[in-house]
């Protein structure tokens, strides 16, 4: 997964998919919902969005009504990783200092790499949302609960208890998961927020309830925006011409839930110099000028992205009479891309 992130969006510095669950765990309600990380909700609608997932649908998670199963799919994909957030090798030494926090810190600010630790802090944080005392009250489970459920999800033993003989097996397991779960609990209470506050690199604030990095940037929803229209664009041009036209654009109609005459209201609308085609930036850009913006942060870079999506296009994603549109004509087409995926996909 994070060889794709590489490959699918380098400039991302943390999995899409980590960003995804945890946002859409928190839009669907998560923080009111009995039973949040023990139940993992409808086993077929986990299954079927997980597939979906692992395709890149990006909007796979917008379909799902329940918290429990992105909270699920969160905890799936954590503990499925090739290796743990804390690597095999600091397990033991993870153990030891489960109950002093400045050795168990230090080990997280000099021991995990760059992208462990903001994976990890972006998981602390979101977890820390379900540690509040209004949002336990609800969900039944509180801090040193969510340690012993999450525990298994970030530290992973090297070796197996059934190496343990007889009797002292249960022990041994038992202690780990005791050791493991106050290490987790100790992270919750006690790693800082930043990778400065941690002595490593810059942090940042704002974003999704105060949180920095659970609310994504203009750059990087844009950049998700763009590879959903290239995948579109591509069922559009079978032919690899490079272009489409307004009857390769119906294609479309077996892949989304547009009619024809929907279809054709977008062509015509992406289509502003009126020849006839569209070609793959004049496509992509019509995504990315409704993408929604980041209410803080989106520094210069963001800007130009957005300015080059738009150039071209008298006045597209601007809603007002001065484009040639009514208001109303204005808004059925924003609701028409939505349904395409570009104005909803991470509102």
């Amino acid at each position: 997964m994070l060889q794709q992130r590489q490959r699918g969006f380098p400039e991302l510095e943390q999995p899409w998919i980590l960003t995804v669950l945890t946002e859409d765990t928190i839009r669907l309600g998560g923080q009111l919902t009995e039973g949040i990380f023990r139940n993992p909700g409808d086993f077929d609608a986990l299954n079927v969005a997980r597939t979906q997932l692992e395709q890149w649908d990006l909007t796979a998670c917008r379909r799902l009504s329940d918290p429990r199963v992105t909270a699920s799919l969160l905890v799936t994909w954590l503990r499925e990783l090739a290796e743990p957030l804390i690597p095999t090798r600091l397990y033991q030494r993870a153990l030891d200092c489960h109950d002093r926090p400045d050795e168990a810190l230090a080990l997280v600010a000099r021991q995990l790499s760059p992208l462990n630790q903001r994976v990890l802090r972006h998981v602390i944080r979101f977890l820390r949302l379900f540690a509040e005392p209004n949002v336990t009250s609800v969900t039944g489970i509180d801090a040193s609960g969510l340690a012993l459920l999450m525990a298994p999800c970030l530290l992973r033993s090297p070796e197996s208890s059934s190496t343990v003989s007889g009797a002292n097996c249960s022990d041994f397991a038992m202690d780990n998961a005791r050791q493991e779960a106050a290490f987790v609990r100790l992270l919750l209470l006690h790693l800082p927020e930043s990778a400065a506050a941690m002595g490593g690199g810059s942090g940042g604030g704002g974003g999704l309830l105060g949180l920095s990095s659970l609310s994504m940037s203009n750059a990087e929803l844009q950049a998700m925006l763009a590879e959903k229209a290239k995948e579109l664009f591509d069922v559009c041009d079978i032919e690899q011409k490079g272009f489409i036209t307004k009857r390769d654009m119906q294609r479309l109609s077996g892949v989304l839930p547009l009619d024809p005459d929907q279809i054709e209201d977008v062509f015509d609308r992406l289509d502003d110099d009126g020849n006839g085609y569209l070609t793959l930036e004049e496509f992509t850009g019509g995504f990315v000028a409704t993408a929604p913006q980041a209410e803080a942060g989106g520094g210069e870079a963001d800007g130009e992205y957005i300015e080059e999506g738009r150039r071209g296009r008298r006045g597209f994603g601007e809603m007002g009479d001065d484009d040639g549109y009514s208001v109303e004509e204005d808004e059925h087409f924003h609701q028409t891309m939505e349904k395409l995926g570009a104005a909803g996909v991470f509102q």
